[in-house]
């Protein structure tokens, strides 16, 4: 193909292509008031579309009106009522427990959807079988949230409970979480019972976490 034959069509953003859209404007604007569809307005239309669905997806994503976001922090043991400190807010973390916000497809969800979301969020709460919700009072002191008889909705924690915007503490009623970090969840690892808290430990870890259930103690 000869140089002359790619000059005969004026590209996109060319001088000349620029020009004929904008006298075709003009022209439009003088005999009719509206002005008139030239190929400019669809070509960069479709030049930035793929940018503008990624946005739109985004926004949607965050201002879904059925959807419910909290932070939830899960503890280890049905002993836990206070704050951790920040050396068993680090333990917990690595074990796979601490604080992590948790969305909610559907903000009026049973006592199973919560219970089913949190339990994907939280594995290790799976085993540890029932439990309940706290918060914060005065201090580092954590205080139950009344259970209602169907259990905690999605609409009765949001709406009645009293949480507002406050952390909800996990806490197991019957079982402890063994706190186990993640490099430490292969099959052969020794676990041992804290005589302070009753959680399972990993036996090579378990003087560190004595250590830790003691001076929470004092």
């Amino acid at each position: 193909m000869s140089c002359s034959s790619n000059l005969s069509t004026p590209s996109l953003f060319s001088p000349s292509s620029v020009h004929t859209a904008s006298a075709l404007q003009s022209a439009s604007l003088l005999h009719t008031g509206t002005p008139v569809n030239t190929h400019t307005g669809p070509a960069l239309s479709r030049l930035f579309q793929p940018y503008v669905n990624i946005r739109s997806s985004r926004a949607r994503h965050r201002l879904d009106p059925s959807a419910w976001e909290h932070e939830f922090y899960c503890m280890a043991s049905p002993a836990c009522n206070n704050l951790p400190t920040p050396e068993e807010n680090s333990i917990l973390k690595l074990s796979g427990l601490g604080k992590k916000k948790v969305r909610f497809e559907d903000m009026n969800g049973s006592f199973a959807d919560f219970t089913k979301t949190i339990g994907e969020v939280f594995p290790a709460l799976k085993r540890a079988g029932p439990f309940k919700i706290m918060r914060t009072a005065r201090g580092r002191q954590l205080v139950d949230i009344p259970m209602p008889p169907e259990g905690y909705s999605l609409p009765y924690l949001r709406l009645e409970s009293g949480l507002n915007k406050a952390v909800a503490y996990i806490v197991p009623i019957q079982n402890s979480i063994p706190l186990v970090r993640q490099e430490d969840t292969a099959e052969n690892v020794v676990m041992e019972r804290c005589n302070i808290c009753c959680c399972e430990v990993p036996l090579h870890r378990l003087e560190e976490h004595v250590n830790l259930c003691s001076n929470r103690c004092v």
